[in-house]
């Protein structure tokens, strides 16, 4: 596969990771609980971005200048973003007795 092509099937996992992370960081900052599936999503999210770069050997610096191209994916930086969840994988705790809310219809990007 082509680095071109690598990088543009990475966009929407960084741009799912991007708002998985801003999800739960948002609700930790708040107090909201946070479910056990939120955080198993942004892990596998995290899991394939990083197989996505380095079985393709992508360069981080170019996977950031590509999003340039690729703007319907997230909002503005969400590759950089992306790269720094990939990269450096944040820990959450599910809040004690959280259940799993369900999820709305939107599609889970993994």
């Amino acid at each position: 596969m082509g680095k071109k092509r690598a990088t543009a099937e990475l966009m929407p996992v960084l741009a799912g990771l991007d708002k998985s992370a801003t999800h739960l960081e948002t609700a930790e900052a708040t107090g909201r609980k946070i479910g056990p599936g939120d955080i198993a999503t942004y892990q596998l999210q995290a899991d394939h971005a990083r197989h996505l770069l380095t079985s393709n050997a992508l360069d981080p610096r170019e996977v950031k200048t590509a999003e340039r191209e690729h703007r319907g994916d997230g909002e503005r930086g969400f590759a950089e973003r992306g790269l720094d969840h990939t990269i450096r994988v944040r820990h959450f705790e599910p809040a004690p007795g959280a259940e799993d809310q369900p999820h709305s219809d939107e599609e889970i990007e993994l």
